[in-house]
């Protein structure tokens, strides 16, 4: 996971020298650092490989999934970009699974959750999302780690699950990364008729959803911020040119109808 963070904080700061156009000096140094940084690596049971070298986990029960970062919050792993370093993820987040001491607490619930939603996988989000509802929550509806976990004498609340729970739903409807906005990228057969406004893309932008029967019916983005987007869905993919303050009406098919 460190070096994931540092990776993304040098193209985030070299970024900003192109754009900027100054600290060239800096901008060189940061495109030599980053060459130096090992990549993603696929261990020898085709998952991704957590350190530097393919150590056996020592609690592959534990609750954490810090390197799962590259796939969620970042996208530094997607299945259009890298599909070999997805299916790794995807064997990861599987052998976490199956394990029968899993330390089973609402972040990794939500995590799990998550890391599904970003694989295009809604069927999988939807259980773990369910399992998140349904068995790590108070009637109120606050998340709770279970008792027994890391010391804890009792069920603990811990807001990470509301957060992360919400982040969920959101990221099964629409994921938004380097200029591309996906619609309904991980729908579930449970929500395969609805609608939902006012979501939020990367890019300064809000985003309408209007589907049916699993299928796209149309979308509307609005953009706070001119900018170029991608719109996805399914194999459709349209460009989008926007311009501030404007609202762009997409059908099913992602033609701009106004």
């Amino acid at each position: 996971m460190d070096q994931m963070l540092v990776r993304r904080l040098f193209e985030f700061c070299l970024n900003s020298v192109e754009l900027l156009n100054k600290d060239k000096e800096l901008g060189r140094k940061l495109e030599e650092a980053i060459g130096k940084l090992p990549p993603l690596q696929i261990g020898k049971k085709g998952q991704l490989q957590e350190w530097l070298e393919d150590y056996e986990e020592a609690q592959p029960e534990h609750r954490h999934l810090s390197h799962m970062y590259a796939l969620y919050p970042d996208n530094q792993i997607t299945p259009d970009h890298t599909p070999e370093l997805s299916a790794a993820v995807r064997i990861t987040l599987e052998n976490r699974m199956v394990q029968e001491e899993l330390e089973d607490v609402e972040f990794t619930a939500a995590l799990l959750g998550l890391g599904f939603a970003r694989l295009h996988d809604g069927e999988t989000a939807y259980k773990h999302l369910s399992h998140l509802i349904g068995g790590l929550c108070f009637d109120n509806l606050f998340t709770y780690s279970k008792s027994g976990i890391a010391g804890a004498e009792s069920n603990i609340f811990v807001v990470d699950g509301n957060f992360g729970g919400t982040a969920v739903v959101a990221e099964m409807l629409l994921q938004s990364y380097a200029g591309e906005i996906h619609l309904l990228p991980a729908l579930p057969q449970a929500w395969s008729t609805g609608s939902i406004t006012g979501l939020r893309a990367k890019g300064n932008a809000e985003v309408d959803i209007v589907w049916e029967n699993g299928q796209l019916i149309s979308t509307n983005i609005h953009t706070c911020s001119a900018g170029t987007f991608t719109i996805c869905w399914g194999k459709h993919r349209t460009i989008l040119h926007a311009e501030a303050g404007e609202s762009y009406y997409f059908n099913s098919e992602l033609q701009l109808v106004k």
